[in-house]
């Protein structure tokens, strides 16, 4: 079967591979900080993380970044730190590889940015989709976008159309 130069996966476990196009956003996708937990891995939704286990938190915008995460900076890494340890369940980009059967030059992107550092590690659960380039005369690496689920707004919170105003008026 000869797979499209560009596909995605519909959820981390599936292996049926679908055209790009098939896929559509519901909603356009807002650039959104990188999330860095304890150094290691990579979690696309705060949900998971109780605010009381927080040690610290850092925020890095360029050029502030450590050297390995530069690529991922585009829009902000935000980097946190537990205190106690954390399971999660986790995949190396070298197993997403493996998983997807790529032989060629494979490189890495999470959410449309460049992952130079490959030892760091994506939570599963955090995956929405994979989106493979192949090689081409042009270019001859393989590239894997890492999708992340991103939080859903709180539409109750600020329906459309709110105008928030800050500070107070005087006469």
């Amino acid at each position: 079967m000869d797979v499209p130069a560009s596909v995605a996966t519909q959820r981390k476990q599936t292996t049926a591979l679908v055209p790009t196009g098939a896929v559509a956003s519901a909603r356009p996708v807002i650039p959104a900080p990188v999330y860095i937990l304890n150094s290691r891995f990579i979690i696309g939704d705060l949900g998971t993380v109780n605010p009381t286990d927080i040690a610290d938190i850092v925020v890095y915008r360029s050029p502030s970044v450590p050297a390995l995460w530069r690529s991922l900076a585009a829009n902000g890494i935000i980097s946190i730190t537990l205190r106690n340890k954390f399971k999660l369940q986790t995949q190396t980009p070298l197993s997403i590889t493996r998983g997807l059967k790529l032989a060629s030059q494979v490189k890495y992107k999470v959410n449309g940015l460049l992952l130079e550092d490959t030892s760091l590690r994506i939570v599963t659960s955090d995956i929405a989709g994979l989106d493979v380039t192949r090689a081409t005369p042009e270019s001859t690496d393989t590239f894997v976008n890492i999708r992340l689920i991103q939080s859903e707004p709180n539409p109750s919170r600020n329906p459309p159309n709110t105008i928030q105003i800050r500070g107070t008026a005087a006469r």
